[in-house]
């Protein structure tokens, strides 16, 4: 199958899917702060998708993208001539696999295969090499990843998911194209993200996370007389970010960037390398057959400036959230 795509749009990154999800009227109502550092950007795209033996589909892709920050994104990095820069494009070829085994499907009505899921482990291999002066590009890199996956039926304590990734970026780039561990500054729950880590917050070019949720169905709650008629759901979650930077990319983006207002701003990148980042938390679902809540906490990295210096204005106290609750519209039965 071959696919063709133009994008002009703007983006938020770190947030996969930006576009359909983290755009919509929900996210919208939810968001904690307002978003000050979104880019534009102009995407070239071309896919082959194959199914290449049962299990194994890959999807083979040439891209160009263009990087560009809003007004309000103060950003820049140091160019080879020692000058500053704040645009930038990129040129990369790539391919992902997906591999399963014993996996079952379904047809839909386009004729796409829907996977039904197995009992063993999904697993994900990603690869792209990016050229430097390809249709203008100014990067040279390789990026490669891996990740595993899947849901595991526990008997009578419900269900479990996890979703371990490992990755690295080999050569030196702007931050937004180095592995952006993925925040979340609004009062929604994000299932794929860490809760209370915010936008740009960790950044890494050698990097592994961990995600672990389980859903025990009801089997806690169920034993409380006066409350098993609602049917809510228990479910605990925690959530892992390591990472490391090489001493090129710290460099290439510890740079002071001229503000609007004349002033200048001391732009620098850090990673959770001392120490993992970790999150936990406990939720309730199925409350109204729509609504889950989840209470979280984040159990290091903690910033409480916002308790003793005046110069952080109260609109800005959602970015140094050290405990939250968090909430999720689905349907579930």
């Amino acid at each position: 199958m071959l696919g063709l795509k133009r994008t002009k749009e703007v983006e938020q990154v770190g947030f996969e899917d930006f576009l359909n999800s983290g755009t919509s009227l929900l996210q919208t109502v939810l968001r904690r702060v307002p978003l000050t550092q979104l880019n534009y950007y102009t995407e070239n795209r071309v896919d082959i998708y194959s199914d290449l033996s049962k299990g194994l589909s890959g999807d083979f892709f040439f891209r160009t993208k263009y990087f560009e920050p809003a007004s309000t994104f103060p950003f820049g990095f140091a160019r080879p001539d020692g000058g500053l820069g704040t645009n930038y494009s990129f040129s990369e070829a790539g391919a992902d696999f997906r591999l399963s085994f014993k996996e079952e499907y379904i047809t839909n009505t386009r004729g796409d295969k829907v996977p039904l899921g197995s009992k063993f482990p999904i697993f994900y291999f990603k690869y792209r090499h990016g050229f430097k002066g390809v249709f203008d590009g100014d990067l040279e890199y390789d990026a490669a990843e891996i990740e595993m996956k899947n849901i595991v039926r526990v008997g009578r304590y419900g269900w479990f998911r996890y979703d371990l990734r490992a990755g690295q970026i080999f050569g030196t780039v702007p931050y937004p194209s180095l592995h952006v561990f993925r925040g979340n500054m609004s009062w929604g729950y994000d299932k794929y993200g860490f809760n209370l880590m915010n936008y740009y917050e960790f950044i890494a070019d050698r990097y592994a996370t961990v995600a672990l949720e389980q859903h025990f169905e009801g089997l806690l709650w169920n034993q409380l007389p006066l409350l098993r008629r609602l049917k809510w759901k228990e479910v605990l979650t925690a959530r892992l970010a390591w990472g490391t930077l090489t001493d090129a990319n710290r460099d290439m983006n510890t740079v002071l960037v001229p503000l609007q207002d004349g002033a200048a701003f001391q732009q620098s990148i850090q990673t959770p390398s001392k120490e993992p980042y970790l999150e936990a938390g406990a939720g309730l679902y199925n409350i109204l057959k729509v609504l889950r809540v989840d209470a979280i906490w984040r159990l290091n990295y903690h910033d409480m400036r916002w308790k003793t210096n005046p110069s952080i204005r109260k609109a800005n106290w959602g970015r140094f959230n050290n405990f939250g609750l968090r909430a999720d519209f689905t349907i579930t039965f």
